[in-house]
């Protein structure tokens, strides 16, 4: 099997006007926020995501990584929910650039978010929820080791059904989990 390819991430701390652009073109993608934000809630408009990079700089509730790979921003990972004294927090990971997908680009970025969670901020569990009709999202999830703890039928914002999982992961093995500070 080739190697992983490498990832960087970056962590989104305030307003920029180049990466407001990115994620301007990112959250305007029909197809792609059908996926990642199935019940609304993106921030859409340039105001609305000016406002939202700029809160990122301020709360403890969230923590954000633009993904970049071979010099270019293509996606996000992030911790949400952060809840500090239960030690855990919900994740969310997208390929924002259609070209990119499906080339083990994610399956990398949540690796660093999770060497991240539990290497750095101490988290014990992270979970996640996905449409269980994405067959490769799940398999990723499930080769980095969360497992499936609750599925429901419900229907998205658009009347659309989904067949949504909850996979959570427990940091067991912090070694597993240690950054590579190599690169």
């Amino acid at each position: 099997m080739s190697q992983p390819p490498k990832v960087k991430l970056i962590p989104l701390i305030g307003y920029d006007p180049t990466i407001a652009q990115v994620y301007y073109g990112w959250f305007n993608d029909a197809p792609l926020v059908a996926q990642i934000a199935p019940f609304g809630g993106l921030p859409q408009t340039v105001v609305e995501i000016k406002e939202w990079l700029e809160s990122l700089a301020t709360t403890i509730l969230e923590k954000r990584f633009t993904v970049y790979f071979e010099g270019t921003a293509v996606g996000d990972v992030g911790l949400t929910c952060i809840d500090y004294g239960r030690e855990e927090a919900g994740v969310s990971v997208f390929i924002g650039e259609a070209n990119l997908r499906g080339k083990r680009l994610g399956t990398e970025a949540l690796r660093g978010l999770i060497a991240y969670a539990f290497g750095e901020t101490n988290l014990a569990r992270l979970y996640l929820g996905t449409d269980g009709r994405n067959i490769p999202a799940v398999k990723a999830y499930t080769k980095l080791g969360f497992t499936e703890i609750a599925s429901a039928d419900l229907t998205d914002e658009t009347g659309q059904p989904r067949h949504e999982i909850l996979m959570e992961l427990w940091n067991t093995e912090p070694m597993r989990w240690k950054l590579d500070t190599t690169s």
